[in-house]
């Protein structure tokens, strides 16, 4: 059975995006805070999810696939899941993290809904 992606309020859209500001905040905050050797799984798996349907609803938009700012958010996923597999925080990919979600936050701004609903079922696959 297909699921039927409900066509957001725009107030809902908003606030959506407003919280999702603050989460991609919250995060370029906690990974200069975080210790080396530090279990990350679950926060860079979440981290790599909003990374992921952000970057992939860009190419939804249009957005051509070798795009400096996509590049980069790939980057910072290749990163992030070779700190997922070992589940240790290494603080030498907090740069490359940190600009990808200045990346994210960038390529947010001119995504749509439906194409970062599209993208938000496709990364969760």
């Amino acid at each position: 059975m297909k699921r039927r992606i409900r066509k957001a309020h725009p107030i809902e859209r908003a606030l959506a995006m407003q919280k999702l500001r603050s989460l991609l905040t919250t995060e370029k905050i906690r990974i200069y805070l975080m210790e080396r050797g530090e279990p990350c799984a679950d926060r860079m798996e979440a981290l790599g999810h909003v990374l992921g349907t952000i970057g992939v609803a860009a190419v939804y938009g249009g957005m051509p696939r070798y795009d400096h700012r996509l590049r980069i958010i790939m980057g910072a996923i290749s990163a992030i899941n070779q700190m997922i597999q070992s589940d240790s925080w290494d603080p030498i990919n907090a740069t490359s993290i940190d600009r990808a979600i200045d990346c994210a936050e960038e390529l947010n701004k001119t995504n749509t809904a439906d194409n970062t609903m599209r993208a938000f079922v496709e990364v969760l696959k």
